[in-house]
């Protein structure tokens, strides 16, 4: 899977003049930014990663522990994850993530950006 730094532009095709950027891409070499995330937040990645926006080529598995495949129960319902891609419209940008940041999140105690946190928040779900 590819890595990208957080906010880094995301590289898309037809993004029809929206501005794209990379949230969640992380490795294990790099330092990633660590802190709590609250279960309403988590809840609304969660729902996004069951009804990915892309399909990625393949499954991947987890950068951090190579689980694979990865396997969480987000609601009711367990969901592999790793095989594709959660968009999430801010007021200026669409913040563009691998469906395992749910589980970095989770597992692996990832922090998203504020500004990232703030348009889930704000999500109609």
């Amino acid at each position: 899977m590819a890595v990208h730094k957080d906010l880094s532009l995301y590289p898309i095709e037809n993004a029809a003049a929206q501005v794209y950027v990379c949230v969640g891409w992380i490795d294990p070499r790099l330092h990633y930014p660590k802190g709590i995330v609250d279960h309403n937040l988590m809840r609304r990645i969660g729902v996004l990663c069951k009804s990915p926006a892309r399909r990625t080529r393949g499954w991947h598995p987890c950068t951090l522990c190579r689980e694979y495949p990865v396997r969480e129960l987000i609601g009711m319902q367990t969901i592999e994850l790793g095989d594709g891609e959660i968009d999430v419209a801010g007021s200026d940008k669409v913040y563009a993530c691998p469906t395992l940041i749910y589980h970095y999140i989770l597992r692996h105690g990832y922090r998203p950006p504020a500004e990232f946190v703030d348009a889930v928040r704000a999500l109609k779900i």
